[in-house]
C-alpha cells in the first residue's frame, strides 16, 4: 500500500515526503553554508552550496565553476561560469537580487551582461556580502 500510494502522488505531481523532507535539509544545509561564506576571509575556501531540487539534488559544483575562495569569485569568475552555475542550482541569480532601475526609467528587467554585477548577483546567491 504505502508504495502505491507513493505512486499515485507521483502520478498526481506530488514530492513523497522523504522528498520534501531532503529538499528542507539542504535547504538548512545552504543556510548555513551561507553564513559560513559570508564569515570567510576573501583568501578562504567558499562553502558549496547543494542543489536543493531537481535532478541531482544534494549534489555539489565542480571548481570551477564554482569558485575556490572569495577572491575568485570577484575577480576570477567569468560569465560562462556564472551561466553554469545558474544552470547547475537552476537559479537566475538576478532574480535574487534587488533590482537596479534603468537611468530615467523602470527596473531593468533583462539579464544584465555587466560582468562586475553578475560576480555580485552570484555572491549574494552564495552568501557573501
Amino acid at each position: 500500500p504505502a508504495k502505491l500510494l507513493i505512486h499515485h502522488r507521483a502520478h498526481l505531481g506530488l514530492q513523497p515526503a522523504n522528498l520534501l523532507v531532503e529538499a528542507s535539509n539542504y535547504a538548512v544545509y545552504n543556510k548555513a553554508a551561507r553564513r559560513s561564506n559570508a564569515a570567510a576571509p576573501s583568501d578562504a575556501p567558499l562553502v558549496k552550496l547543494k542543489k536543493e531540487r531537481g535532478s541531482g539534488a544534494g549534489t555539489v559544483p565542480a571548481c570551477p565553476p564554482f569558485p575556490m575562495r572569495k577572491a575568485d569569485l570577484l575577480h576570477n569568475i567569468t560569465a560562462a561560469h556564472i551561466n553554469e552555475l545558474e544552470h547547475f542550482y537552476d537559479v537566475k541569480f538576478e532574480a535574487m537580487a534587488a533590482p537596479e532601475p534603468a537611468v530615467g526609467g523602470p527596473a531593468a528587467t533583462a539579464r544584465s551582461t555587466n560582468l562586475p554585477q553578475r560576480r555580485q548577483q552570484l555572491a549574494t546567491f552564495l552568501g557573501v556580502p
